[in-house]
């Protein structure tokens, strides 16, 4: 696939999030152009790290898109090889440099037909600096339901130091798992970054840490019950270290009841603990600090999902507990209705209450998003999809209707627009535009083969 002078305009916006902790939040990739064959650009760690993530591509860390100037983009099989290679650049955006992307992927089958084996390479230059990365990975049957899944990978990059060694520039990540659906499933694993591992083009959630978890569930089926179709209890314990003071920079552990309906709904109860070691203070929301320490907290979840081929339903997430040195109770309602085979009602509300009494601190965080689908016929829809987000005080509107006039041949019209819910910013207290941005695109696409 090649793309020239190429813009993203009628990828619908993403879900908004709100960071409880002071690590990087993940955002999936949305651009059909990324997500078509992507599984074979799958690299990915514990702790959910990857050594490739396509949002690095065009787009600012604030998510402002870039101009993306072009590309390739080849995936396939070459005999007994998976291949996938991508090619991007994007163009100067005032203080944000051009910049070239590079990614090559390759996997084939070893030992039989389902172990594989293979490497990936990515390279980024911008800016008057280039980074390098390199992973090797294999997933090795070894027993008819037990597999050793072993991933390695390095980086190079210009800010390096000089004298840096391999083991700081380098990830190891080692699992051993069994995987079935009925009985005991389990995995164990553990991972170590180094302090200078960076791949540019990858997403990393922590630096220099090490890590060992345990997950497992025990499947069982309940085939003679009139509504439950299978119960599996589980467990897991995260435990991840930093590298530098050896000390447990976090813990999570937990054990649960999950239940499947045999009409396609379910749910879980979940107690949880956590232990945290927070070396730098960090903000949460709007007026809440967590001071650097050690805490010990946990909290109990309980959800409930609805059959997903209900015409209305309702899920519910529902938590409480304490959190740090506070207490903190979270519930998230996700509504949906099928008003006919040709319109569909859906949303989700998010209200998460944080209390520190000790340090007079306190937070009401709200996330409300309503979606709206609609489809015609097969050849013309529409989507609108609406958030608020009571942290950064933000109502946005994405609304796309499209016409398709054959397979791969579409004319776009989408609007967007962001609204500043505040009245006045502070602290020089000058009236806020209530609108911040808006945008109406009209879009033809057409795609053809050589």
């Amino acid at each position: 696939d090649l793309t020239y002078n190429t813009d993203f305009a009628q990828v619908e916006a993403d879900e908004q999030q709100v960071n409880l902790d002071r690590f990087p939040l993940f955002f999936p990739e949305r651009r059909r152009f990324f997500q078509e064959n992507s599984g074979v650009f799958d690299y990915a760690f514990g702790g959910g790290s990857r050594l490739f993530h396509s949002r690095r591509i065009g787009l600012t860390p604030d998510f402002t898109p870039l101009p993306v100037l072009g590309g390739a983009r080849l995936g396939g099989r070459v005999g007994a090889w998976d291949v996938g290679f991508l090619e991007m650049q994007t163009d100067r955006l005032a203080q944000f440099p051009s910049e070239n992307f590079g990614v090559l992927r390759m996997r084939r089958p070893v030992l039989n037909d389902n172990s594989t084996a293979g490497f990936m390479a990515t390279s980024y230059a911008g800016g008057g600096r280039r980074n390098l990365a390199l992973g090797t990975d294999a997933s090795l049957r070894v027993r008819p339901d037990e597999y050793l899944v072993m991933k390695w990978a390095g980086t190079a990059d210009d800010a390096d130091s000089v004298g840096v060694g391999l083991m700081d520039r380098s990830i190891v990540d080692l699992r051993y798992e069994r995987r079935v659906g009925r009985g005991l499933q389990y995995s164990l694993s553990g991972t170590r970054a180094g302090p200078t591992f960076r791949p540019e083009l990858g997403f990393m959630s922590r630096r220099d840490f090490t890590s060992a978890n345990v997950v497992a569930n025990y499947f069982i089926f309940t085939d003679k019950h009139p509504t439950l179709r299978r119960v599996y209890p589980g467990m897991l314990a995260f435990s991840t270290f930093r590298n530098a003071d050896h000390v447990l920079e976090s813990g999570q552990y937990a054990l649960w009841v999950e239940w499947d309906t045999k009409a396609g709904g379910g749910g879980w109860i979940e107690p949880k603990g956590f232990r945290e070691s927070v070396s730098q203070q960090f903000s949460i929301g709007d007026g809440v600090t967590i001071p650097a320490g050690t805490y010990d907290f946990g909290d109990l979840q309980v959800a409930y999902q609805m059959p997903a081929g209900a015409l209305a339903r309702v899920n519910v997430d529902l938590r409480a507990g304490t959190y740090f040195d506070g207490k903190r109770a979270q519930a998230i309602v996700t509504p949906t209705w099928n008003v006919s085979p040709h319109l569909e009602l859906g949303g989700d509300y998010q209200l998460t209450s944080l209390r520190f009494a000790s340090r007079n601190q306190s937070a009401n965080i709200q996330l409300a998003r309503l979606r709206v689908r609609a489809a015609y016929d097969v050849r013309m829809s529409g989507n609108a999809f609406v958030q608020y987000n009571s942290t950064s005080h933000s109502l946005d509107a994405n609304v796309r209707l499209r016409y398709a006039f054959a397979e791969g041949t579409d004319l776009w019209l989408v609007y967007n627009e962001g609204l500043d819910t505040r009245q006045v910013r502070e602290p020089l207290g000058e009236q806020s535009p209530l609108s911040l941005s808006r945008s109406f695109i009209v879009k033809y696409s057409h795609t053809f083969g050589l």
